[in-house]
């Protein structure tokens, strides 16, 4: 992630609701992988794998983050922990297709957690 989108990133976080910070990991995490894949394009597999360790910490604390007694958590906590799995095979493997697998499952979730920042007043 470059310096320009740490500003931005800092920027926005300053400015959400809890669930526009949802959102804003989301991003987070869909850059680094992004970054991963360049980085995999230039056969820099040491760049790689850390864009990838990056998004998999950002994964993680969404995961810690997920309050239990809701039930859609659990579905949410399934996804995560498939997106864990798949991301360690992917920096294992350099296999770009499980990259790109997590890819659109993140933009699923965003996707999803932006229509709700919507009507988040809190």
């Amino acid at each position: 992630m470059k310096k320009d989108s740490v500003k931005t990133y800092s920027y926005r976080i300053s400015q959400a609701s809890p669930t526009e910070l949802v959102v804003i990991m989301y991003d987070m995490a869909a850059e680094y992988l992004s970054d991963a894949l360049d980085g995999l394009q230039a056969q820099d597999i040491d760049a790689y794998r850390q864009e990838i360790k990056l998004a998999k910490r950002v994964i993680d604390e969404l995961h810690a983050g997920l309050d239990m007694q809701y039930e859609i958590s659990g579905e949410l906590s399934n996804s995560y922990m498939a997106m864990s799995r798949l991301l360690i095979r992917a920096s294992a493997g350099c296999e770009r297709s499980l990259v790109e697998s997590v890819i659109k499952m993140i933009g699923r979730l965003r996707d999803a957690f932006a229509q709700l920042s919507r009507i988040d007043s809190s």
